[in-house]
């Protein structure tokens, strides 16, 4: 049974994300900020855009377990013109998309290493290829990509895979709040999709099982995108 350590487990996606895993065989290991009640596999409560809480968690999770796939889920994502932009609120953005990726797979990574196999996915998203009022939170899931390439590089020599999923608009509590239905924003969004709808959690996690499967030895580096058909 592979030890697969989730990180953001606490939201809609993380929690599909984890509820699939789970399903199919996956011991998981949730990392979220707040409890998550009746969680299936060991959870532990860690604020990832501070390093004294990531840096507690880590230590706990590996003390405790073998980690033999990562899932670096965990983001925040907001919208905001440029001229409305907060230089702090960019910073605690880039905190928690960029530097808590770095961290937790720094964290994972010796033994990883020391067992010469690893499955490594980062969530990124499509709107790093580009869209309005999202500048700040694109080009951090676009530092993302940029970390997975690199790494696919580093750790290929240790027979560790590095790939991400990218979605689209996928239904969870943070696209609605971030996007209102009855926006013409919204409107003009959804009209872009060609499969025209929103996507699910569970089709997103099918992405993500399957680069942390054992047929994926042979996919490094790549991006996967789930949106839709939005990205062409």
């Amino acid at each position: 049974m592979p030890t697969t350590l989730v990180t953001g487990a606490g939201g809609t996606l993380g929690t599909a994300l984890c509820a699939y895993l789970a399903e199919r065989g996956h011991h998981v290991i949730g990392v979220a900020r707040r409890p998550i009640p009746d969680f299936a596999g060991d959870f532990y409560s860690a604020d990832l855009a501070d390093d004294v809480s990531t840096a507690a968690a880590m230590a706990a999770i590996l003390a405790d377990h073998r980690v033999d796939n990562l899932v670096n889920n965990a983001g925040a994502s907001d919208r905001a013109a440029l001229e409305d932009v907060d230089l702090a609120a960019v910073r605690t953005m880039y905190e928690l998309n960029v530097n808590a990726t770095i961290k937790v797979t720094q964290a994972v990574l010796p033994a990883m290493r020391a067992n010469g196999r690893g499955r490594i996915v980062n969530m990124c998203s499509r709107a790093m290829l580009g869209r309005e009022r999202t500048s700040i939170y694109a080009s951090s899931k676009a530092a993302v990509e940029s970390l997975t390439r690199s790494w696919a590089l580093e750790f290929a020599d240790s027979a560790i895979t590095v790939n991400a999923v990218a979605p689209g608009f996928i239904h969870s509590e943070m696209f609605v709040r971030n996007n209102p239905p009855d926006s013409p924003q919204t409107q003009k969004d959804m009209s872009r999709v060609p499969l025209g709808r929103l996507g699910q959690g569970g089709e997103v996690a099918a992405a993500v099982n399957y680069f942390l499967s054992d047929e994926a030895g042979y996919t490094t580096g790549q991006t996967l995108f789930v949106c839709g058909g939005w990205s062409i």
